[in-house]
């Protein structure tokens, strides 16, 4: 990330997927979001100098939602992608495994100091250090002590890293997890610790986290196309992922379709698709939940909103998200971004001007899509709007 603050962990993501021409993918003519405000000064040199193949925008602001689209769905083939196609939304999926926890300790299903190993089979041994057990919370704020990803994760898979990591092997990490930090102590960003906060939950209350996250979030705010498990409508608009590259002797950037990410063991950190209209219902559901009066759900989501630990001058993390607040309350952004090998994306909402967007891209170009998620909140956010 590019932002003062920020820069501490936009760098954390790869993310994306796979397309398909469907009725639902609008030829959208981008125009400005107010007379003020004109995002193609952002996103279209992003497709003139071939960082990214194409990406979807939302914007919420004057009580209005807007959809912008760049580039294509596949290079050369002229379609522009709407808000309907799917992409893959890596580690923007933590914001709802932090919902659904934050849903649980508000029911009492689970408690937020509870042990890890509680919620794991016995003969699994979790590395809490000597004065301290890994908690559920630490897993919910970064502060687990995990590294990001386990040391025995097929590295040189790199279009699809996960998709032979099993449940053996990582409870095999958990076992030797080689540079375990202090649980609680320190922020370190942990598609790990989200991945066990996933299972815990799972294996707590005996279904599926797929059909906890539909059941707690998706149906009651009508998230129809936020999924692991596609129908075959909804695989007809999933969006292909494309890897950036440099052809060294004609100096081209060229893009490689690549496959999506399978992550069916740690689920609650990256293996959900969803599309760029159900993702600006996301964001603005949580943008209304710090509200006098929330419903359960809302409370839920406003929970994970609260810093955690500073991380950097004007950046904090809280339960999924990160929150940048500089000096003024100016550019004051709920946010969080998440990548996989075939593109990235990046959310967030601004309390004081009451503005949310979403870019979700199908290219893995994390600096490019951070830049402009930094440039939008400028734009959206320029300090004479309160």
């Amino acid at each position: 990330m590019q932002m003062p603050g920020l820069n501490i962990f936009l760098i954390y993501i790869i993310l994306n997927l796979a397309v398909f021409n469907t009725p639902h993918a609008q030829d959208l003519r981008p125009t400005a979001i107010c007379p003020t405000i004109d995002p193609d000064e952002i996103f279209r040199p992003l497709i003139h100098k071939k960082r990214v193949v194409g990406m979807v925008i939302g914007v919420y602001e004057s009580g209005e939602t807007r959809f912008f689209s760049y580039g294509e769905t596949t290079p050369g083939s002229g379609i522009k992608p709407g808000p309907d196609h799917l992409f893959e939304i890596g580690g923007m999926v933590k914001s709802m495994t932090a919902t659904l926890f934050t849903t649980m300790l508000a029911n009492k299903i689970m408690r937020k100091n509870e042990p890890l190993h509680q919620f794991l089979p016995t003969h699994v041994k979790v590395p809490d250090t000597p004065t301290r057990r890994i908690q559920l919370y630490d897993l919910a704020s970064h502060t687990s002590g995990l590294r990001r990803v386990p040391w025995n994760l097929d590295r040189v898979e790199r279009e699809n890293p996960y998709a032979n990591y099993t449940r053996e092997k990582l409870y095999a990490y958990l076992a030797r997890p080689a540079d375990l930090y202090e649980p609680g102590e320190r922020y370190i960003y942990s598609n790990t610790g989200f991945g066990l906060l996933g299972i815990a939950m799972s294996r707590h209350t005996q279904k599926e986290f797929e059909s906890l996250v539909i059941e707690s979030i998706c149906q009651p705010l009508d998230l129809r196309d936020t999924r692991i498990h596609l129908d075959e409508n909804q695989t007809r608009r999933l969006m292909p992922g494309h890897e950036s590259r440099m052809t060294i002797l004609v100096h081209r950037k060229t893009f490689k379709q690549v496959p999506v990410w399978d992550n069916p063991i740690l689920p609650g950190a990256c293996s959900f698709f969803s599309s760029t209209r159900d993702m600006m219902e996301w964001i603005e559901a949580n943008r209304l939940a710090d509200n006098p009066n929330p419903t359960k759900l809302q409370a839920a989501m406003s929970t994970t909103h609260r810093p955690v630990k500073r991380i950097g001058t004007h950046t904090w993390s809280a339960l999924g998200w990160h929150i940048y607040a500089a000096p003024g309350d100016r550019g004051h952004c709920v946010w969080i971004n998440g990548a996989t090998g075939g593109g990235c994306g990046f959310m967030g909402f601004l309390p004081g001007c009451k503005k949310s967007f979403v870019i979700l891209c199908n290219t893995s170009n994390t600096g490019a899509v951070d830049e402009s998620a930094r440039k939008l909140i400028t734009l959206l956010d320029p300090g004479d709007n309160r």
